[in-house]
């Protein structure tokens, strides 16, 4: 259940710088939105199935832009996949996971 380090972390970058003077206030509520909203996620196979970890990232994604009262746009998902190791790769994921959001 622990948020991906890679996606969290870009997540706070992208957090910091563009949204500094709330920085610390929404990744504090992104890490406690996170086990809630895991919590309700359906369980899809576990590790057992590869798209569990799309759906992992997504609920990371999910966390940040409920704890910045929806502020985040589709911005972030480039940014994020510059900083993030797994870079090419996760900028699929989660744009076609945020696609139903945006």
């Amino acid at each position: 259940m622990a948020m991906d380090k890679a996606v969290k972390k870009a997540f706070i970058r992208y957090t910091e710088k563009k949204y500094p003077d709330e920085a610390e206030r929404i990744i504090k509520k992104a890490d406690e939105l996170f086990p809630e909203l895991y919590a309700k996620a359906p369980d899809i196979g576990g590790s057992e199935n590869l798209m569990a970890y799309n759906l992992d990232m997504f609920i990371v994604a999910i966390s940040f832009y409920e704890a910045s009262d929806h502020r985040m746009d589709n911005r972030m998902i480039p940014y994020c996949c510059f900083f993030c190791p797994q870079g090419f790769f996760l900028f699929l994921r989660v744009s076609y996971c945020l696609l139903f959001l945006f």
